[in-house]
């Protein structure tokens, strides 16, 4: 799945701003817990408790309970909170309010548990805020975020799902569905969710904001280039230059502007994302650089352009990425930026066949099979085609199956050759199509 984006929980109880009232209401109260709010403030709990025997509710501690909360002390807080639900008929004092601030005090020990990684504890308490019935969605989307964070995608839509039931409106519950959506490969609705998040809180210069990006993902995916250029424009306008969203978002740029065959501004976003000291060793980034120029030189023939190709997937090469082991070996091949060497060429599609490359299989398989130079063994391009073939390649397939037919390099075997060449003929292998139907 990718990783899971952090989730914005800016979501906060609505009935906050009472507990304020309630203190000033109750000035007797203040006094007479003044010294058990003072010291829940800064933790000492055994005095705290102790100052509790006559089982009555106070204020202070509650409020005590919100600020160990708020500056992120959550064990302190959890016994803040513990505290209150202790004491029989403790929130009997906040009359008509007591029910949903009973349930806040709940729902906020879950969320102490969640900060503290305990995310089992954190599922059971808010599980059982639920039965309050007072804050359902705010209790949903917790769920759903600790699911998410836990990479179980199902069981986070299912809880999006149902504050999605109790209010469309907010941009964070569309947020978390068009992500889910997203992660399960679900474009359309990624679209649906976002652009709706979007049109209730429009992002805003210097916000945090990831909506545009990941809706460019969705538009990439399903071929829409154009509108996903638009998306990762307004992206680049809210991220920081410099800092990683910056750089994921070239990326991701640079990819759009390839696949709309601008291949000059998609080198100039790859580069700069290589020209960051964190990022300055990316064989991938390099080897797409070099495939910018080497379209590029297709279509001009500045050698310019071949010598660039050539020095991007000689560095790339060099850093171990097998794409760029794969291209340096047709540029040896072909004489592409360098003179031709069919040496090297070998040398260096042997590297990229080796970590498992299909394409570089099937050209390795190529090289025996077509006796080129010194390189001319039969058992080994059978090898190599069937390497290839279990990958799933349908070129290295019908080769195969070409051999079994003749007997090229392996033993005649026509149920084997009928096998190969019917997976490369489903794949759409127009040649294997062809020739599959000799077999009809």
């Amino acid at each position: 799945m990718g990783k899971w984006p952090r989730y914005r929980n800016r979501h906060r109880s609505k009935y906050s701003n009472y507990y304020g009232f309630i203190v000033s209401q109750n000035e007797a109260l203040r006094v007479k817990y003044f010294v058990v709010g003072f010291i829940c403030f800064y933790g000492n709990f055994g005095i705290a408790q102790d100052s509790l025997n006559n089982k009555v509710f106070h204020p202070l501690l509650l409020k005590g309970s919100f600020y160990q909360y708020d500056v992120f002390s959550y064990e302190k807080a959890i016994k803040c909170y513990d505290s209150l639900l202790s004491l029989p008929k403790a929130f009997d004092i906040l009359g008509d309010l007591k029910d949903i601030i009973y349930c806040d005090v709940g729902y906020r020990i879950a969320q102490c548990y969640g900060a503290l990684g305990m995310y089992e504890e954190s599922v059971n308490r808010l599980r059982k805020s639920l039965q309050c019935g007072k804050l359902p969605y705010l209790i949903y989307m917790d769920l759903s975020d600790i699911f998410l964070k836990n990479s179980n995608l199902d069981s986070g839509e299912f809880y999006l799902e149902k504050a999605y039931k109790i209010d469309s409106t907010t941009e964070q519950v569309n947020y978390g569905l068009g992500i889910v959506a997203s992660d399960k490969g679900n474009y359309e609705k990624t679209i649906k969710y976002l652009t709706k998040a979007i049109e209730i809180d429009p992002c805003r210069e210097g916000a945090w904001c990831d909506s545009y990006r990941i809706r460019a993902k969705a538009y990439y995916m399903l071929g829409k280039f154009e509108l996903a250029l638009i998306d990762i424009n307004k992206h680049l306008e809210f991220v920081d230059l410099g800092k990683t969203e910056v750089m994921d978002a070239a990326v991701a740029k640079a990819k759009i502007l390839y696949s709309l065959e601008d291949f000059k501004e998609a080198a100039k976003y790859y580069s700069y994302y290589l020209s960051q000291p964190r990022y300055d060793k990316d064989g991938l980034i390099m080897n797409m650089i070099g495939l910018c120029n080497s379209n590029l030189y297709s279509m001009d023939s500045l050698q310019i352009y071949a010598d660039r190709a050539f020095y991007w997937f000689k560095k790339s090469a060099e850093e171990g990425y097998f794409e760029g082991q794969f291209n340096l070996g047709r540029a040896y091949l072909i004489g592409e930026g360098v003179d031709v060497n069919s040496r090297l060429s070998y040398d260096w599609t042997l590297k990229a066949a080796q970590q498992g490359d299909e394409l570089a299989q099937y050209f390795l398989g190529r090289l025996y099979n077509d006796g080129y130079d010194s390189t001319w063994y039969d058992h080994s391009k059978a090898y190599w085609f069937e390497r290839s073939a279990k990958l799933g390649y349908s070129k290295s397939q019908y080769h195969l199956g070409l051999l079994y037919y003749w007997g090229d390099g392996v033993r005649k075997d026509l149920e084997r050759a009928k096998f190969w060449i019917r997976l490369a003929k489903n794949s759409g292998l127009p040649e294997a199509i062809e020739a599959y139907e000799e077999f009809e």
